[in-house]
């Protein structure tokens, strides 16, 4: 947050003519292209994965001019993010999330910057990251075991902290309704409407889902009773 708030107090510093003409600013193209981007229903959690790397870009590369940035930058970029530790982790941050992340929020935003005459060429087009196909040592699904261990452990979560009622509802929406995690945890209130007297969640612009039928005695606690 420090480099961020650092990075956007900088923009904000008074800039001679001159200046203003020459420089592009990096986060400008990211609150420009963000501006669009959530009126078609893009969503929050979109803006901040490309505020990151966004910030990661500016800090590598020591300045916010985005005239100033070529293939080869964000060639280095790359490799930069393939050679580094995910702090959360300790473990080396994979090639899928440098592509689908890094480079992927890169190609958007240049590309955004190209299509509203803002730049001539976009640096990152065309660079990539070849991945192979991982080793599958089990199916993408849960186990029964494992599904009722999570929904056991979610019953057990009490208290009023900021993510308690997360952790407690997160994991049985998903159970009742399929969703995926991400998309619960960003819920609003006026996301959550009836149809028919079932619960229906509006998970984007045009997207929402409804309490499966089948999933009311999921757990046996009742836990439906209270969507």
């Amino acid at each position: 947050m420090e480099a961020v708030e650092a990075i956007l107090l900088q923009n904000d510093q008074p800039k001679s003519a001159e200046a203003d003409q020459c420089v592009l600013p990096l986060t400008g193209i990211l609150e420009g292209w963000w501006l669009e981007a959530k009126a078609t229903g893009r969503k929050p959690s979109t803006h901040e994965s490309y505020r990151n790397t966004v910030v990661g870009l500016v800090t590598f590369l020591g300045h916010d001019n985005a005239q100033l940035v070529t293939p080869e930058d964000i060639v280095r970029f790359k490799d930069h993010g393939l050679a580094s530790i995910n702090p959360r982790t300790g473990k080396p941050i994979s090639g899928k999330t440098v592509k689908d992340s890094d480079l992927a929020g890169l190609k958007t935003l240049f590309g955004w910057a190209v299509s509203n005459r803002k730049l001539i060429t976009n640096p990152a087009t065309a660079i990539t990251i070849k991945l192979g196909k991982p080793q599958k040592l089990r199916g993408k699904g849960l186990t029964e075991e494992e599904v009722k261990a999570i929904l056991q452990a979610a019953l057990k979560v009490a208290g009023a902290g900021k993510t308690d009622a997360a952790r407690r509802w997160v994991p049985w929406l998903a159970a009742y309704t399929g969703a995926r995690v991400g998309e619960l945890a960003q819920l609003r209130k006026q996301d959550v409407t009836r149809e028919g007297g079932c619960p229906r969640l509006r998970l984007g612009a045009h997207e929402d889902c409804g309490v499966h039928p089948g999933h009311r005695s999921v757990g046996g606690g009742g836990e439906g009773d209270g969507l």
